[in-house]
């Protein structure tokens, strides 16, 4: 008898040794555009300065074109970043949460059908407070391109 609750304690014990499974995030955002003014710009190639939030979302938002490569990059030393994509009907292009195995940044990367204001909406997963960086580069089509639409 002591074997056997032995072993299921040996047993419970290495179940709780996995590592925790993060649920998928699938946010939804309304009426995004209405808070343009409220909603800082950020322009291809450049990285914005440290911005911290309290347990809400950050934001910034750009201008963008259909055919844009776009790669999006958010960065915290304090928490685990989660990072949306969205187009100017509040419709969520793109999500991520972890960009790999080996840290908790986030890294979106998109073509934007169409042309457009896009937000980026990002946040710490469990809603914490966290400070952020976040990075946009995009490659832009020009009229010389071969499939320029």
């Amino acid at each position: 008898m002591n074997r056997i609750l032995c072993m299921l304690v040996v047993v419970g014990a290495l179940g709780a040794c996995r590592p925790a499974v993060k649920a998928p995030v699938h946010d939804t955002f309304t009426k995004v555009g209405q808070a343009d003014a409220q909603v800082a710009p950020l322009a291809y190639g450049s990285v914005s300065k440290v911005v911290k939030t309290r347990g809400d979302y950050g934001w910034f938002q750009f201008a963008g074109r259909a055919g844009d490569d776009i790669e999006i990059a958010v960065r915290s030393i304090d928490g685990d970043a989660v990072a949306f994509l969205l187009d100017a009907n509040d419709d969520v292009v793109a999500v991520n949460d972890d960009a790999d195995d080996k840290g908790s940044d986030a890294h979106v990367s998109a073509t934007l059908d169409k042309d457009g204001t896009y937000y980026i909406a990002f946040r710490e997963y469990t809603y914490a407070p966290a400070s952020f960086t976040v990075e946009l580069n995009g490659s832009r089509l020009t009229s010389t391109d071969v499939n320029a639409r």
